[in-house]
């Protein structure tokens, strides 16, 4: 279970289950006045139809989300208690045992109301919103990719990203930053590497370094876990 951070509700979420009691989770049935065209959020990538600066991903083929324009919670930090819990997620637990139930929730502080501390930036970010993360790769058109990995190793692009990413792990900052991102736009353009087993073998080795020396950072640690499942290690 991934936890993370819906704009429009205002609410803690599982991006592995499809969002339920919301009038937004559709794409498809939404108003085509929610189109990325003209979102505030849109932004121009090379070779696409545009990339989102919330998931940092091209836009979804559906060409609209449930964050259309959305205005984000800019807290750095968030005090949840079980309101703020989205109705399907919700229940007796609390908001603290649904952090203790998953494997990839960061470290909060629980005070004596059973209220839950969590830094916003350390919360999962999906590839797109309003979509469970099994259809992530349908929902950005990833699926209908088919390569030979036997037959097509990985585009120049892809090596050069990966090793301008490894030079960079000891100067670390933003000089990381740009070149897990640089990786992250190479893979998703790429999808030969999403399944050859010995390229996923150099990205876990990437990741595993970075993890080592930056895991606690919340911008690496959220651009490693995106290349991790794009990647599909």
């Amino acid at each position: 279970m991934c936890l993370q951070w819906c704009h429009r509700q205002g609410w803690l979420i599982n991006n592995d289950v499809i969002c339920g009691n919301c009038d937004y989770r559709a794409p498809q049935s939404l108003p085509t006045s929610f189109a990325c065209t003209t979102c505030t959020h849109r932004e121009e990538r090379a070779g696409t139809e545009g990339a989102c600066t919330l998931t940092r991903e091209v836009v979804p083929l559906a060409g609209r989300c449930c964050h259309w324009n959305v205005a984000p919670n800019r807290a750095i930090i968030l005090v949840l208690s079980h309101a703020e819990l989205a109705p399907w997620i919700s229940g007796p637990r609390g908001v603290s045992g649904v952090f203790d139930e998953s494997d990839t929730a960061p470290d909060v502080v629980v005070d004596t109301q059973q209220r839950v501390t969590v830094n916003l930036e350390e919360l999962s970010v999906p590839l797109v919103y309003g979509v469970p993360s099994a259809d992530w790769d349908a929902a950005l058109g990833l699926d209908a990719l088919q390569p030979t990995p036997a037959l097509h190793p990985p585009a120049h692009q892809d090596v050069e990203a990966l090793l301008e990413a490894l030079a960079c792990i000891e100067q670390g900052g933003a000089a990381l930053v740009a070149a897990l991102e640089a990786l992250l736009a190479a893979v998703h353009l790429d999808a030969v590497v999403r399944t050859a087993a010995v390229w996923r073998a150099y990205v876990s080795s990437l990741l595993e370094l970075c993890r080592e020396r930056y895991g606690t950072e919340p911008i690496i640690a959220n651009l490693l876990q995106r290349i991790e499942k794009t990647v599909c290690i």
